[in-house]
């Protein structure tokens, strides 16, 4: 609820229901604040720099009583502050001895969703997670599910989370494939059934052509479940626009569907960069469709840098091999075979680690040979 408070100082204010004209008031310096809890007639506000006065809402106004309470550790309740320890408790050991958590993990849980340690029970996380053991889930798919979505643990078995995994089994996945998709993108369980995962289920069946290479799909880049099919197409006409035909594309598709889960910005500069700045044709990509997923700045412009330094310098074992190989090794191959050896490629590797191709590793060159 959004609310007005009038005047100054810091307190935990007692708040005292009153029906009362908001116009008494009005002439009043209004100061947006949010109250921790609505509860009852009786409750106490919580807010920092500005208490007690008048706080006016749309429907009622109320007065602060003049009974501030100070926020000092030691004169908050005894027995609020021992329910809240024993719940964060409950949660904490819940999550270390049932699912198997580390210490760092239950911290990130921690910031992230606090309210999830002051529930009154543990009872619904212990049927969450009897479904997700009955339905097949690994130790580390549990892990991944909750700490993607932490309100995994609070939604009923039987009406939010159940139905869905039986729904994506009736459509035809594997129930390994089902558990790997909800693991890397756990909104499915918490999304409305019939208003939201249906009707995206049924026009991503519609854009990869079947259900089968939908499937594919998703055990490639589960991610995929997320968007919307316009936000899919506006990421292929990035590629028409290239001038990539129909069938160039459905073969990216079946290689690479992770690029669907780039933005259209990042696949546009990817192209431009393979274009453009390297000169290579738009369907390099078809061949090599990671290049789509790959950093520009992190990785393929170092490289070309790189390239062109061993060019310059005539390194016989550059010649024989093409740029595209050299964007295609994974981190360590492209290290050993092309960053290792001689003094001048030794200082090449340090100018790499550095990744600062906006410079470019060809500033290493002498004058002549730039």
């Amino acid at each position: 609820m959004d609310c007005l408070v009038c005047c100054c100082s810091v307190y935990d204010i007692r708040v005292s229901l009153f029906t009362r004209p908001a116009s008494l008031v009005s002439h009043l310096p209004p100061i947006r604040v949010h109250p921790v809890a609505l509860t009852t007639p009786d409750f106490l506000v919580s807010f920092v720099r500005y208490p007690p006065a008048v706080l006016i809402s749309s429907k009622f106004s109320w007065r602060l009583s003049c009974d501030a309470i100070p926020t000092k550790q030691s004169q908050i309740n005894p027995q609020i502050e021992e329910t809240r320890q024993r719940r964060h408790n409950a949660m904490k050991q819940f999550l270390l001895k049932e699912c198997c958590f580390s210490s760092s993990q239950i911290t990130l849980l921690i910031s992230k969703d606090p309210s999830l340690f002051r529930r009154r029970s543990t009872d619904r996380a212990h049927q969450v997670l009897q479904l997700l053991r009955d339905s097949g889930f690994t130790v580390e798919q549990i892990r991944k599910t909750i700490i993607r979505n932490t309100t995994v643990l609070i939604r009923s078995v039987d009406g939010h989370l159940k139905p869905k995994i039986e729904y994506l089994k009736t459509l035809g996945m594997a129930e390994e494939d089902v558990n790997y998709v909800v693991s890397h993108h756990p909104r499915l369980l918490t999304s409305r059934l019939d208003e939201t995962i249906a009707p995206k289920i049924s026009s991503l069946i519609k854009f990869f052509g079947s259900k089968d290479n939908l499937f594919k799909a998703l055990r490639k880049a589960p991610g995929i479940a997320s968007y919307d099919v316009k936000v899919l197409n506006n990421k292929l006409k990035v590629l028409e626009n290239t001038g990539l035909l129909e069938h160039e594309i459905k073969r990216i598709l079946e290689r690479n569907p992770r690029f669907l889960c780039c933005s259209v910005g990042k696949i546009e500069k990817n192209m431009e960069f393979l274009t453009c700045t390297v000169g290579l044709k738009p369907n390099v990509v078809v061949k090599y469709p990671q290049f789509l997923d790959f950093s520009v700045e992190k990785r393929m412009r170092p490289r070309y840098e790189v390239f062109k330094y061993l060019n310059a310098l005539g390194a016989r074992h550059h010649l024989t091999t093409r740029l595209v190989i050299i964007l295609a090794l994974s981190e360590g191959e492209f290290t050993q075979r092309f960053l290792s050896g001689s003094p001048e490629v030794k200082m090449l590797h340090e100018k790499y680690k550095g990744k600062t191709a906006d410079v470019g590793v060809t500033e290493l060159l002498p004058t002549h040979q730039r």
